[in-house]
């Protein structure tokens, strides 16, 4: 045990369209979120986000999920994700996953996620996630942060009494 927050974020919420940015998730064992519910659906962007030092897992996307995770700075984070097989990810992980397949159905190119002394960054793209979210002006009308910018920015913005 390591004595450290388990339960971060939860969505399970039936039929909610979220998008979870700019936020500092640190020394935090799992759940940074989960997602899921199996009685309706849930379409989450998670974008721009710093998860440092968590023990545990940071995503864990369940039933009746899409997900697109792009330009979030995982910095010691022992699993970046759960790969539970329950929910749909587009997990953007390279520089080559950023361009054509979100720029083909969303209209914009995403952001790659980083990693730093970390477990390895996922490899999960789901084409049924930008089928899904391409709907949502929020999510083709936002603009990531370049990840080697986030760390710095999320550090500086976020916190008790922050607010941008």
């Amino acid at each position: 045990m390591d004595y450290q927050h388990y339960w971060v974020m939860l969505f399970a919420g039936r039929s909610d369209t979220i998008t979870v940015a700019q936020n500092y998730i640190k020394n935090t064992s799992g759940r940074g979120p989960h997602i899921g519910y199996d009685q309706g659906y849930q379409y989450i962007h998670l974008v721009n986000n710093y998860y440092e030092n968590v023990q545990g897992h940071a995503i864990d996307a369940g039933a009746g999920t899409q997900v697109l995770v792009e330009g979030n700075y995982f910095n010691k984070v022992t699993t970046i994700d759960t790969g539970n097989a329950d929910g749909a990810e587009y997990f953007v992980a390279t520089v080559d996953q950023a361009g054509t397949p979100c720029s083909s159905t969303i209209g914009r190119y995403c952001e790659w996620n980083k990693s730093a002394s970390s477990g390895a960054l996922p490899n999960r793209a789901s084409t049924s996630v930008m089928t899904a979210l391409k709907a949502y002006s929020p999510v083709k009308n936002y603009t990531p942060k370049s990840v080697n910018d986030v760390q710095a920015y999320v550090i500086a913005n976020a916190g008790l009494g922050k607010v941008n």
